[in-house]
C-alpha cells in the first residue's frame, strides 16, 4: 500500500522547516513582505511622489534585515 498524501505533506514540511521556529520566521517574513508593498503604496502623495527619500528607506530596511538575520544566526 502507498503512503497517505497527508503523510507525504508532513514529510515535506519537516524537510523545509526543521523546527517550528523556522516556520514562524517564514510566515512572518512573508507577512512583512506583503505589508511592505501595501504601506509603500499608501504612503504616496497625490502626485505619486514620496515625502521621504526612498533610497534611504530601502537601505535602512536591508540593514535591519541583515542585523536580524545575524542575531538569529548567532543565537543558534
Amino acid at each position: 500500500m502507498g503512503v497517505h498524501p497527508s503523510e507525504k505533506l508532513l514529510e515535506r514540511k519537516e524537510g523545509l522547516f526543521p523546527t517550528s521556529f523556522s516556520l514562524i520566521i517564514f510566515i512572518l517574513y512573508m507577512a512583512l513582505f506583503i505589508c511592505q508593498g501595501i504601506i509603500v503604496k499608501l504612503s504616496q502623495q497625490h502626485d505619486h511622489s514620496y515625502s521621504y527619500n526612498t533610497v534611504t528607506v530601502v537601505l535602512l530596511t536591508e540593514a535591519t534585515k541583515l542585523f536580524a538575520s545575524l542575531l538569529i544566526y548567532l543565537k543558534e
